[in-house]
Order: C-alpha cells, then sequence, then structure tokens
C-alpha cells in the first residue's frame, strides 16, 4: 500500500511560545495551578530548588498537543478496515515501517460543548475526502489539531527522501480542510510497540506517541492505565516511541 501526491502548505505554524527560562541542574519542583472555571485548564510552573519558577506552561496547551484521531476514523487492520474507536489491545494494524504491528493500548479523551467553548484550540480538523491528494483521504475524517501525517512539501513527491510528518492544524485554510464546528469531540489514541505510522483512511497517519506533554495531557485515569503497563514511560525512558519521522515545525 502507498500514500502519495500529498498537496501540502508551506509557512510558519503560529505556535505561541511558553514563558520559560532555562533550569538549572537543581532538583525541579513541579506546581500545578488549575483554573477555578475549568478544572482541565490551568498552568503548570516548574521551579528550581530554590522556589523561583523557571518555567511556566498552559495546561490547554497540553490538551491541544494530543494527536489522536476521533472514532469513525478507519484504520487498516489485518481483518480490513476498523474504525479507531473500535480498536482494541492485541488487534493488529498496518504500519508503514514494520508491516503488521500490535495495538498495545487503547485510549480516548472526550471534551464537551463547555471545553471547546473555552479553548477553541481543542476542536478538530476535518479534512474532506482527496484534500491530502488522490484518494487521500479516502472519505472525510476528523483529527486532533495536532495530529500528524506523512506527506512531502508542495511540489515534492513522497519518497524516502522528502517525506515529512505535518500536523493537521497547518492545513487549515487548504482546500477540504477546515476546522470542524462540532458540540462535542471525542479522541482516541491509539499505541503501539514504537511510534509507527498507520493506514487511516488511506492516509499514512501517525499512531500515539507517548512522550512529553503528551503523555501529560491525556486524561488522568487513561495516563495511569498507560503507566501502569508502560512503567519506563514515567521516567521518560523510552527510547522505542522515538518520533517515527522528522516535523515539519
Amino acid at each position: 500500500m502507498t500514500a502519495h501526491d500529498s498537496r501540502l502548505p508551506a509557512g510558519q505554524d503560529g505556535r505561541e511560545e511558553a514563558e520559560s527560562a532555562p533550569l538549572d541542574a537543581a532538583p525541579a519542583v513541579l506546581r500545578f495551578e488549575f483554573s477555578s472555571h475549568q478544572r482541565s485548564d490551568g498552568w503548570l510552573r516548574i521551579a528550581g530548588a530554590d522556589g523561583v519558577v523557571r518555567q511556566s506552561h498552559r495546561m490547554a496547551d497540553f490538551i491541544a498537543a494530543i494527536p489522536c484521531f476521533t472514532p469513525f476514523v478507519a484504520l487498516a487492520t489485518e481483518a480490513g478496515p476498523c474504525f479507531a474507536g473500535a480498536l482494541k489491545p492485541g488487534q493488529r494494524v498496518m504500519t508503514r515501517d514494520h508491516g503488521l504491528q500490535e495495538v498495545r493500548w487503547v485510549g480516548r479523551r472526550s471534551f464537551d460543548w463547555r471545553a471547546l467553548g473555552l479553548n477553541p484550540a481543542l476542536r478538530p480538523v476535518r479534512i474532506a475526502a482527496g484534500a491530502l491528494g488522490d484518494g487521500m483521504p479516502a472519505a472525510d475524517m476528523l483529527v486532533s489539531p495536532n495530529h500528524r501525517f506523512l506527506a512531502a512539501a508542495p511540489g515534492q513527491a513522497l519518497n524516502d527522501a522528502t517525506e515529512r510528518l505535518w500536523q493537521a492544524r497547518r492545513l487549515v485554510g487548504q482546500a477540504g480542510i477546515a476546522r470542524a464546528d462540532c458540540r462535542a469531540v471525542d479522541y482516541v489514541q491509539v499505541l503501539l510497540d514504537r511510534h509507527e505510522l498507520v493506514l487511516a483512511e488511506g492516509c499514512w497517519s501517525e499512531s500515539f506517541q507517548p512522550s512529553g506533554p503528551r503523555l501529560a495531557a491525556l486524561a488522568p485515569e487513561a495516563r495511569d492505565d498507560l503507566v501502569a503497563q508502560l512503567p519506563d514511560l514515567a521516567a521518560d525512558a523510552a527510547p522505542a516511541f522515538a518520533l517515527v519521522r522528522d516535523e515539519v515545525l
């Protein structure tokens, strides 16, 4: 199976930089300050041993950073297409680099109209059928804004030298690609033994990469379940989950 002829934009992604300063070698202290209006929002403060805050990050930025499918995106499995929301651990999905690979864990996080209203960055991106090229995707699909797809830069054919990961939010404004106007959304994370490219609606797209802010942004119960299964994640000692391809930043 191959994916090719992706049409993607160039340019800046408009990310806001978090307020930060270098941390020294002393042990750091993490402090969570939750919003009185929305428990899923607030600030993560990182302080040195002296108590002085060195870095501040919005929790909403972490949450919006989760790369996920939505439940009705069909992934190619050994038994045929299966919706992401119906996948179970033990099923095998098609990957670009390693053939059929077993699903290790499936997570889910839901956001209602209140969460989407307070943080529009959580709203999914709708990609119309064919918007990424001939037959890509094969059907309209919804993904989280930071979910990444394998593609080449404009005017380049997709091959080992040109393929990169592009975030869905960078594609917004292109023909057939826009933020979805929805009242609620469920996001589904599909974890394999390593960060992989899986075939979703005819497009090569990433599996869940449980590192850094993506792990921190999971629902607490999902994060606890995942860390219980893979304790090394808590120590950020999981080299198998290195980025599968370079990302366009």
